[in-house]
């Protein structure tokens, strides 16, 4: 077999998985060759032009239909963000009446917050910085002679 016979015979392989009713054997290979392409060839392209041009209508309507659904959520988008916008100006006018009311807290009336578990709250600052300062006097550093004692020096 030439490799033309080859690719015809492939070719007619794939042409009759398609077909439900015809089954590939040699001797329709034979009679396909007897009788010519020309039999079958309108028939081919004809099926491959329609199957095209509605495989190209499917893929139009479901990209109309994306796009129509994109805009409308959009839309949607659009029109929940201006209601979030108005309700925020509201919160933000109302100020102080959204805010937590200290009658939910559970310390409310009893004079005092705690911060720690060993004290009290002191209000506006805190508790107070406190730094350890080093002596410069180097006079601790000097012998005694008085003391014959370890740690003379202080």
């Amino acid at each position: 077999m030439s490799n033309n016979l080859r690719q015809i015979a492939k070719d007619l392989r794939s042409f009759v998985k398609r077909c439900k009713d015809v089954h590939y054997s040699d001797s329709l290979l034979i009679a396909f060759l007897v009788t010519g392409l020309l039999t079958f060839a309108p028939r081919l392209n004809a099926d491959a032009a329609t199957e095209q041009q509605e495989v190209s209508a499917a893929t139009y309507d479901a990209i109309t239909d994306l796009r129509q659904s994109f805009i409308r959520a959009r839309k949607e988008n659009e029109q929940s963000l201006k209601g979030a916008e108005r309700e925020l100006a509201q919160l933000l006018q109302q100020g102080d009446q959204v805010i937590k009311s200290p009658w939910a807290s559970f310390q409310f009336g009893t004079g005092y917050t705690n911060n720690d578990w060993g004290t009290t709250y002191r209000g506006r600052g805190g508790k107070f910085l406190e730094y350890y300062r080093r002596d410069n006097d180097l006079t601790k550093y000097v012998f005694d002679p008085s003391k014959h004692l370890y740690g003379a020096t202080n």
